[in-house]
């Protein structure tokens, strides 16, 4: 903003409509504003990081939620879904995955829903492009094309998310995943008890009754995971939900119990 603030004054002095002693003054309160707001800006991201990483966040997940801390919530939500779906679909493409390191595990979720929503992506992105090349030239052709396309690209940043974005364990967490960003991790200290089940979960039931259903257990199988301390989850609109038990979609359920239980006995 100072660069183009800058710029347009020089322009504006060269031309004779505006004095230099005015865009002088204008540029250094301007710069002196920002400067200000760079300051406070930069004290709030570094306190708002220590205290993520302080409350186990990983170095880029702490990052990430300082940075968004600082826009007000509507926006932070808007523009971390954007900047995550590109980052799916980049992860995607060259086949990697997401904060992965070494000693963690995949605990892989939705295959099947993986599966169908790639299939719905490439539908979409079909059927988009049948409509730019076969619809007279209209208003209504690119805006109905143009949707198609991008709702092409959220629904297959979706479907890869499941690929992308698996849960993961190793020998201090179980971090958990869903959507194309939100993710919460869990001390293995804190589960007192590991078990699998099938069937579906009706979410607003479970969360009535304190339990944090992820999304996308329904129908699937799942690991009920019993908590010694309320651990808080994020939920819609900002707000969060305490509960001890958690309803985790996975796979292969009795796999991941016996991996989880495994991992716990290797630490204790």
């Amino acid at each position: 903003m100072g660069l183009a603030l800058l710029g347009a004054e020089i322009i504006l002095v060269a031309t004779g409509l505006l004095d230099w002693r005015t865009a002088v003054v204008v540029i250094a309160v301007v710069e002196g504003a920002l400067a200000c707001l760079g300051l406070i800006a930069g004290a709030t991201l570094l306190s708002r990081y220590r205290k993520l990483r302080t409350d186990g966040r990983r170095r880029s997940a702490a990052l990430s939620g300082a940075f968004f801390y600082l826009f007000p919530p509507p926006i932070a939500n808007a523009v971390r879904i954007e900047f995550s779906v590109v980052k799916i679909i980049f992860l995607g493409l060259i086949g990697r995955r997401e904060g992965m390191r070494l000693g963690d595990e995949m605990v892989p979720y939705g295959k099947v829903a993986v599966r169908a929503l790639l299939t719905v992506s490439a539908t979409l992105v079909l059927g988009g492009v049948a409509v730019l090349a076969f619809i007279s030239q209209s208003v209504v052709r690119y805006v109905a094309g143009g949707l198609l396309i991008y709702l092409s690209i959220l629904t297959g940043a979706v479907g890869l998310a499941g690929k992308v974005r698996p849960h993961l364990l190793n020998r201090q967490h179980l971090i958990i995943r869903w959507g194309v960003h939100q993710e919460v991790c869990v001390s293995l200290s804190e589960i007192v008890d590991a078990r699998g089940e099938e069937g579906d979960i009706r979410l607003s039931r479970s969360h009535a009754s304190g339990e944090f259903v992820v999304p996308g257990v329904g129908g699937r199988p799942h690991v009920v995971l019993q908590l010694a301390n309320d651990v808080d989850f994020p939920v819609r609109r900002g707000r969060t939900l305490r509960a001890r038990v958690i309803r985790l979609p996975v796979d292969e359920a009795a796999t991941t119990v016996r991996d989880i239980m495994r991992m716990k006995e290797e630490v204790s």
